[in-house]
């Protein structure tokens, strides 16, 4: 076990049991790891795959992961992310996973929270993770705006950090919620003006 599981236990993060995936005593816990991927076309080149709805309990432990930093949760997150991988048949599709980069006026402790989750999915599936992307300027936060400010302040969003690399890769881009695919479209697009031969999209909830 490492230190930061001794210091932060792995648990639900619907119920709050400890354990290091969705807890299978409770009736509404074990429910959610039967999942049928949300499938949601984003361009004619890239999709975007979802676990679950935003509402409820998935939303609440998604916020609180979030803003809260309850990195307890990590763990399980994680293996929701390897359940849509399986159900929608994503193996051996990608040849590196990335995810949405954090701006650093947005962190909110010491981890980065989706690589912190993404990591045990890419070892998991047997694929790299890189971080292939870096904010190119300060921003408004997604949530804060409405659909029409969401596009726009999307815009010019980041930038990627690695062209040579990404060139020819198959690239899935993990994210935490879509709403409107602003945010995921913006990255899809950076990476195949990086020259990237595929994009895809990949998040807990939409």
């Amino acid at each position: 076990m490492s230190l930061f599981d001794l210091l932060f236990p792995p648990m639900c993060p619907y119920c709050g049991k400890q354990t290091d995936d969705v807890c299978e005593t409770c009736a509404h816990c074990r429910s959610l790891t039967e999942i049928a991927p949300h499938k949601r076309r984003l361009t004619d080149k890239t999709v975007c795959y979802s676990a679950y709805e935003y509402e409820g309990v998935v939303r609440r432990a998604i916020i609180d992961y979030k803003y809260k930093n309850h990195s307890q949760y990590a763990k399980s997150f994680a293996k929701t992310y390897q359940r849509v991988i399986e159900q929608a048949h994503l193996k051996s599709e990608y040849d590196v996973y990335t995810a949405v980069p954090t701006h650093h006026h947005a962190e909110r402790g010491r981890f980065d929270q989706m690589k912190r989750i993404v990591v045990p999915v890419a070892r998991f599936e047997g694929v790299e993770y890189k971080q292939l992307m870096t904010p190119s300027r300060k921003t408004t936060a997604q949530h804060t705006l409405n659909r029409e400010m969401r596009k726009e302040n999307a815009k010019g969003l980041y930038a990627a950090s690695e062209p040579q690399y990404i060139e020819g890769k198959r690239i899935l881009i993990f994210d935490d919620v879509i709403t409107t695919g602003a945010t995921l479209m913006e990255c899809a697009e950076v990476l195949y003006n990086a020259g990237a031969a595929k994009v895809d999209c990949i998040t807990l909830a939409w």
